[in-house]
């Protein structure tokens, strides 16, 4: 995916109509079961037809709702067209990101952080693609998925706290 240009930057919200149950496993494993019913071929969708190029997204609170924060690179000369489940739909008018260091990036580019991000996200669909549609992913598969990426990076080494 290439790195998105920063002047057809927008962003939507997709409330998960999940409650948070007493464990976390339940969660994760609910929340992925969302995103690859409804986040995943909504991007795929909209890449398909032409409307957006680049894509990210993360979870975050929306209106104190758990929700997906999806940003995208609508392609020029595209309707912005999206179905009711998109809130919060808007232009955005700041592309930096916390705690990068745009110095050190090429060019001290931050669409190279951002096209980067878009890898991450795409990488999160490959990732549930790659199992069969009637299988539920649970949550140490995801994990050892992850594993193989923080031990290349050699995260797991440091205590973040």
């Amino acid at each position: 995916m290439k790195k998105p240009d920063l002047n057809q930057m927008y962003e939507t919200f997709i409330r998960v109509p999940i409650n948070q149950p007493h464990d976390a496993v339940t969660y994760i494993e609910n929340y992925l079961a969302f995103v690859r019913k409804t986040v995943l071929p909504l991007i795929r969708d909209l890449r398909a037809k032409g409307i957006i190029s680049w894509f990210c997204f993360l979870r975050h609170l929306y209106q104190n709702q758990p929700s997906v924060h999806l940003r995208f690179e609508l392609q020029r000369g595209s309707e912005l067209e999206l179905p009711d489940c998109c809130e919060g739909t808007r232009k955005m008018e700041d592309a930096n990101i916390k705690e990068v260091d745009t110095s050190t990036l090429r060019n001290r580019d931050i669409a190279e952080a951002w096209g980067v991000i878009g890898e991450g996200s795409d990488w999160v669909l490959k990732m549930l693609e790659a199992h069969s549609g009637d299988s539920s992913i649970n949550v140490r598969q995801a994990v050892q998925f992850i594993h193989y990426i923080n031990n290349a990076l050699a995260t797991q080494i440091i205590d973040w706290k």
